[in-house]
């Protein structure tokens, strides 16, 4: 299974930064505390300090185009009405704006929106659900964590490839509950038929009719990208090795299982399970990456930049998506699974308070 790999796309300037800080911090959940209360006031705290640094910052051109996405996200919630978790409210401070797609798919979708896209792209597609589960305070909450839409391969077997070697596969990753759950990563393969190759030029030019001409990377990769900050604009110039750090090159498939098929997807399989801590950790290791990074939307074609334009290729793959539509949306769920663990623990004892002792 290819993977993005630890440098995929974080975001965050100050404001941003603060959103996350701020969800770390926050004192231990009581009964008149609630995640989505406790985003909102994150929200506007990194507003407040956002408007209070922007004089003092001075112009950078190297990081114009970072300094303007997150001024974007930073303001975003003033459109929302005050909604920290709704699809539009997370699409807005994700830098995510609607614009981009892969075959009718968009980050910010919700699962049925997403669902309805794929069935319009190709409906003869089988779609399989995989799902995680929440530990809430030990009660186990079922959830949609990914979709994988693929065409049906050769009989008694688990791959997606037909006879003739052909095949399609459209794979989804969703944010967690207790936001409205969205999509923060898309993703296609197409496999061409055996006797049938496509010319590498002939991908790259429908690529760039769709998304515009590639970046430049000063790490060259083998993958083609296209970085577009929170208004929707192709970031300029090369990326910088700095900003490559936000920008995972070689990368189209972090699923938990094959695109391509050969993995198990019985839909009674739990794929993994989140807790609190797990929650945590995964913040944590996103956060040491996030100060230099805006919240991009990035669209990778995966080896296209080491083939020769003349070279007869087997496959498309490409993805999008926005690491900052996913980190946005993890403390909120780390919130919610924490207050139910020290909501059932106030419950303990509360009632062992209302027991009497033994007779002595």
């Amino acid at each position: 299974m290819r993977s993005f790999g630890s440098a995929r796309l974080t975001f965050t300037g100050l404001a941003i930064f603060i959103i996350m800080l701020a969800f770390l911090s926050l004192p231990i959940w009581g009964q008149s505390r609630n995640p989505i209360q406790a985003a909102r006031d994150a929200i506007n705290n990194a507003k407040q300090q956002q408007q209070k640094q922007q004089p003092a910052q001075p112009a950078q051109n190297q990081r114009g185009a970072q300094a303007n996405a997150t001024a974007a996200a930073a303001t975003a919630p003033a459109a929302t009405g005050g909604d920290c978790c709704g699809p539009d409210a997370l699409k807005a401070l994700a830098g995510v704006n609607g614009k981009l797609d892969i075959v009718g798919v968009k980050l910010g979708m919700t699962f049925d929106e997403a669902i309805a896209a794929i069935k319009a792209a190709n409906s003869k597609l089988k779609i399989d659900i995989l799902d995680a589960e929440l530990d809430v305070a030990g009660k186990k909450m079922k959830i949609h964590r990914w979709v994988l839409a693929h065409t049906s391969g050769v009989a008694n077997s688990n791959f997606y490839h037909s006879a003739d070697g052909s095949e399609e596969a459209i794979a989804l990753e969703l944010t967690m509950p207790p936001n409205t759950q969205v999509v923060d990563m898309v993703s296609r393969y197409v496999g061409f038929a055996n006797t049938s190759p496509v010319a590498a030029s002939t991908l790259t030019d429908a690529l760039r009719k769709k998304y515009g001409t590639e970046n430049s990377l000063v790490d060259k990769t083998g993958s083609l990208s296209w970085v577009f900050d929170a208004s929707g604009k192709q970031v300029s110039g090369t990326i910088t090795h700095e900003m490559g750090y936000c920008v995972e090159p070689n990368a189209v498939d972090q699923f938990p299982v094959e695109m391509r098929g050969g993995d198990d997807t019985n839909p009674a399989r739990i794929y993994t399970s989140y807790y609190p801590n797990t929650i945590m950790n995964l913040i944590q290791g996103r956060l040491h990456l996030q100060a230099s990074c805006a919240p991009y939307t990035v669209v990778v074609a995966s080896d296209l930049a080491v083939v020769a334009p003349n070279a007869p290729q087997n496959h498309l793959w490409v993805g999008m998506y926005s690491d900052a539509m996913m980190v946005r949306s993890l403390p909120i769920t780390q919130a919610y699974l924490q207050k139910a663990v020290e909501d059932q623990q106030k419950q303990t004892e509360d009632a062992a308070k209302q027991r009497t002792a033994p007779k002595l």
